[in-house]
């Protein structure tokens, strides 16, 4: 053992100092005499029991038997001691601290409490030294906790601290309310898609006189007929509409005109619209067209249908056709158009009908 003073040195039998005391009250005896505490006073010892709390050290002396007086052991920082510092059967340091009259221990163990983050090397922190998180928890401080230390969040409180989605910030879906038939919006609100094409019937014809198609109040009705082919070889594609659900046969109530590959043909006034002229009725042959209906509902203009496709000839010839016709008699609002041919039924074919809705 060494006890060193500005003047002399202490040393106890043998040369090895062993600190007794219990509860966190430390004692070492010396073999010298001394003057008492003074600045740079350095004890070197074994201790005797680990503490467990805040501690003191309380020198004996041959002059001072009952001893000097138990004087406090502080840490770095002049932090008292929480427990764990000092561990039985290990060597100690103690430096005099006559400014705060306390000992300062110069080589702590970490012991089981805080110590100053100055110790602690920046990074030196890895995941495996934290406590173990429950799964599925994130680290962080629940909305309405107040300031505190760091706490394992379940999802529900993690996302409740998340920005929502704006159309400013990106953030957390709102919920949707579930089913299938609403889609988020750029506004953040789930709605359901405005619908621009929606498909209205289809199906096949068979030994039908009339292909009769219902029309409502959407903006606009695209119908394609398929493969169309006459019972009766050598006739014209007709069309009608339908008022109040009778269709419409005035001899004046239509004027129509169409171009082939090679003619032009018109007429403008007839009872019906002429779409094709001169189809073959051989398998092969037949009519194939897109026919275009807009805003049949309205009371405004004459109604008006527009087409473009091909049909098969007695040639028989593929012939291109393209064309309008209009319903003169009146601008009263129509429901319905009929295709027939001008002799015959139509023997087969399809039908697809779309409507469109104009935003």
């Amino acid at each position: 053992m060494a006890e060193r003073s500005a003047d002399n040195d202490l040393y106890d039998n043998h040369g090895e100092l062993i600190l007794t005391g219990s509860s966190n009250a430390y004692v070492a005896t010396v073999a010298r005499s001394t003057g008492g505490y003074h600045l740079g006073l350095r004890l070197c010892g074994k201790a005797n029991h680990t503490n467990n709390g805040a501690s003191t050290l309380n020198l004996v002396t041959p002059n001072s038997p009952s001893g000097i007086g138990a004087v406090a052991i502080r840490k770095a920082g002049n932090a008292a001691l929480v427990g764990g510092e000092i561990v039985s059967g290990k060597y100690y340091d103690f430096l005099y601290d006559a400014t705060n009259s306390v000992f300062q221990l110069q080589n702590p163990d970490i012991g089981t409490g805080a110590i100053s983050t100055a110790l602690i090397a920046d990074d030196a922190v890895t995941n495996a030294k934290l406590a173990n998180m429950a799964e599925s928890t994130i680290k962080g401080r629940a909305a309405g906790a107040g300031t505190g230390d760091p706490t394992d969040l379940t999802a529900t409180q993690a996302t409740a601290i998340l920005n929502a989605f704006t159309d400013a910030l990106k953030g957390l879906v709102p919920a949707s309310g579930g089913g299938t038939t609403t889609f988020l919006r750029a506004d953040a609100t789930f709605a359901a898609p405005v619908s621009i094409v929606t498909a209205v019937a289809q199906g096949a014809v068979s030994a039908a006189a009339t292909l009769d198609i219902a029309l409502g109040s959407a903006d606009m009705y695209e119908i394609d007929l398929i493969n169309l082919l006459p019972a009766t070889d050598n006739v014209n594609l007709f069309a009608r509409f339908s008022q109040s659900s009778s269709f419409l046969s005035g001899a004046s109530d239509y004027r129509w005109g169409r171009h082939t590959f090679d003619a032009r043909v018109t007429d403008a006034s007839d009872s019906e619209i002429e779409v094709t002229s001169a189809v073959g009725n051989v398998a092969g042959e037949g009519a194939t067209l897109t026919i275009r209906i807009f805003k049949p509902s309205t009371a405004v203009f004459n109604k008006v249908m527009r087409w473009q496709g091909v049909f098969v000839s007695t040639t028989p010839e593929m012939i291109n056709d393209s064309g309008g016709g209009q319903l003169i008699a009146n601008t009263d609002a129509i429901d319905g158009v009929r295709f027939l041919f001008s002799s015959g039924d139509i023997a087969s074919g399809y039908y697809a009908v779309r409507s469109y809705g104009f935003t």
